[in-house]
């Protein structure tokens, strides 16, 4: 927990990689709406994962962020980036769109997934908005959705997940 943040949240800690998933492999269509707060400045990012599978929890230090199977919004004061993880197969440009986020203020996220659509919608607090959409031909089946951090501070609060 983080200085501001209310009881009902969750944070993500500097420098450290973390993860939270919800549902099961069996979800494929669906929408999630989120609150989500960049904490501090930093080097690193963090956001959500889509179609979540297969994390490498290794203690390797050449595993980062990316030994994950899924697509991942990441998020830093000054963009928003989608990219699809496999592994070492990595595309880190299906999408990306510079967006100013205040760190501090509480931002808006829309993720809406049908089948091998992604589209993503962020809000900032000031009410900008940027939306990323990607169609890929290889799709990641069904999985988890998430929180994750590569390494940045952020705090989430009122999720809701459809479909």
């Amino acid at each position: 927990k983080s200085a501001g943040d209310e009881e009902a949240s969750l944070t993500s800690r500097e420098g450290a990689r973390s993860l939270v998933f919800f549902g099961g492999k069996g979800l494929i269509n669906y929408t999630v709406e989120c609150d989500f707060r960049l904490n501090s400045e930093s080097i690193y990012t963090a956001g959500f994962i889509i179609h979540g599978a297969r994390y490498s929890n290794s203690a390797y230090v050449t595993e980062d962020y990316k030994f994950i199977q899924g697509y991942y919004v990441a998020l830093n004061k000054r963009m928003v980036k989608l990219e699809k993880l496999n592994y070492t197969h990595t595309d880190s440009n299906a999408g990306a769109s510079r967006c100013a986020m205040e760190i501090g203020a509480w931002h808006h996220a829309k993720i809406e997934v049908n089948g091998n659509n992604v589209n993503v919608t962020i809000t900032t607090a000031d009410g900008q908005s940027t939306t990323l959409s990607y169609t890929d031909s290889i799709i990641l089946g069904g999985g988890r959705f998430g929180f994750y951090s590569g390494g940045a501070s952020m705090s989430y609060k009122n999720l809701t997940i459809k479909g």
